[in-house]
């Protein structure tokens, strides 16, 4: 579990950070879903989120290992 910390902190944070950013344009049904501004928000959303959580998943790690007896 520890191993893999980060690689699973960052999937959950790609996998939401769309959801958030598109949420109101998901549940309005006056979005307009032409033009490619749907696609950029989300892929950067899961860009910048899963960056967010690799971090978040780095430091848990560092603490982790850090709280860990010897």
């Amino acid at each position: 579990m520890k191993r893999h910390i980060i690689l699973l902190s960052a999937t959950v944070g790609a996998a939401v950070g769309p959801l958030v950013v598109l949420r109101d344009a998901l549940v309005s049904s006056e979005t307009d879903w032409s033009g490619q501004w749907w696609i950029v928000a989300a892929l950067t959303a899961a860009a910048v989120c899963g960056l967010m959580g690799a971090m978040a998943g780095a430091l848990l790690k560092l603490l982790m290992a850090r709280l860990q007896p010897r």
